[in-house]
C-alpha cells in the first residue's frame, strides 16, 4: 500500500480524525464519484463552471 501525506486545516484534521480508519475507503469513493474511471472527465469541474 501507498502512503500519501496531504495538508489540510486544522479544524478538517479535526473532522477526520474520528474516521482515521476509513479514510482509505472514503477517499475511494470521493475519487469514483468525482472522477468515475468510465467517463474521463471531472465532474467537479463540470459543476464548478455553473
Amino acid at each position: 500500500m501507498a502512503e500519501l501525506t496531504i495538508q489540510v486545516p486544522d479544524e478538517l484534521a479535526k473532522r477526520l480524525q474520528p474516521l482515521e480508519n476509513r479514510l482509505p475507503d472514503l477517499l475511494s469513493w470521493l475519487v469514483d464519484n468525482i472522477y468515475p474511471r468510465e467517463s474521463g472527465q471531472l465532474l467537479l469541474a463540470a459543476s464548478s463552471s455553473c
